[in-house]
């Protein structure tokens, strides 16, 4: 190679360095439009587990309101079974056919 060459070398290589430059900056384009993709993935993301963690307290001050109505259905019944039992003794006591009360 000659003196000669060297300006058609130098262009050459400048192409190839533009090309390069050129390439790089699709990847990083392509990679800063994956990155903002993936940002408002999980953005989204966190407000569903969140619009969850509301949901999961709902459901559990409501699964406790539940237990606590039939904590207390649990004892009106009993309860009433003993007013039942005690007027049904009653009954007999004063000579009332069963099944009266």
């Amino acid at each position: 190679f000659g003196q000669s060459d060297f300006p058609e070398r130098a262009a050459e290589m400048q192409r190839r360095r533009d090309e390069d430059f050129v390439q790089h900056e699709v990847r990083l384009s392509h990679t800063s439009e994956e990155l903002q993709s993936l940002q408002s993935e999980l953005v989204q993301a966190r407000s569903r587990c969140a619009e969850v963690r509301v949901e999961e307290m709902r459901l559990q001050v409501a699964a406790d309101q539940d237990r606590q109505t039939v904590e207390q259905l649990r004892q009106h019944v009993r309860r009433s079974e003993a007013t039942v039992a005690g007027l049904e003794a009653e009954a007999r006591f004063f000579g009332l056919p069963e099944g009266t009360v």
